[in-house]
């Protein structure tokens, strides 16, 4: 861990066999290294063959491997800290986990970007591995792509590579229009007297600075007085 006090590695608990491995753990004390005992005791995923375990720098997570029945089936499994306790393990899920082989999982210091390996078949006996980054959506994205498009609005030319309109039906009670990247961060908005003196918007694809983005997925969204808010998927070309 990050603080030095307790190391996790996979070993077996099974000691009669010594299969299969699973994530241990041993705590720092006065007089050296505590007896390796399992990390989740009621976990069935202990059956599995666990490997590669990493703890988050905040510790509030860690990650490892898990094989499961299948002979090239591996996958990620993370865990958190509820404050008490470690939750149950779940698998990480698409898109990180395929029919693929993932593992060693590593995450960033930030808690934002997860690292790992991807083996792949490639035939005649032929396997490759690539290191592969997955940032992590922000809870803004999450909502965006989970929230009920209303239709109030629309963004024309959609894609568009020079600047895109944004135009809207009904915009009596528009609070302002946020423009997000695809890890949701906010990169531009308009607000105040620019809602009371117009009924569409033009972003030509800058920052707060007026500095040009780079091209990609960005998402607008509008929000309303009363707390309602409506969402543009738009593309920028470049």
């Amino acid at each position: 861990s990050s603080g030095g006090d307790t190391l996790v590695f996979e070993g077996p608990h099974y000691w009669e066999t010594m299969y299969p491995p699973d994530v241990m753990y041993s705590v720092k004390t006065d007089t050296g290294w505590s007896y390796p005992k399992l990390f989740f005791e009621n976990y069935d995923g202990n059956r599995s063959w666990e490997s590669y375990p990493f703890i988050s720098a905040n510790g509030k997570s860690i990650w490892f491997r898990a094989s499961y029945h299948r002979d090239w089936g591996r996958d990620l499994i993370y865990s958190k800290w509820d404050g008490e306790k470690w939750i149950m393990p779940v698998r990480l899920g698409l898109p990180v986990n395929t029919e693929q082989a993932e593992m060693a999982p590593a995450l960033s210091s930030d808690d934002c970007e997860l690292f790992f390996v991807r083996i792949y078949d490639k035939g005649d006996s032929i396997r490759g591995e690539e290191i592969y980054v997955s940032k992590r959506l922000s809870n803004i994205v999450y909502e965006i792509k989970n929230e009920k498009q209303l239709g109030c609005f629309k963004a024309y030319p959609n894609p568009f590579n020079s600047k895109v309109v944004l135009e809207g039906q009904d915009i009596n009670g528009v609070l302002k229009l946020v423009i997000y990247n695809i890890i949701g961060k906010e990169v531009f908005s308009f607000q105040g007297l620019e809602l009371k003196s117009q009924k569409k918007w033009v972003w030509n694809g800058t920052d707060f600075s007026g500095a040009p983005v780079s091209g990609g997925v960005y998402f607008c969204r509008v929000f309303f007085i009363g707390g309602r808010s409506e969402v543009l998927k738009i593309l920028y070309l470049k």
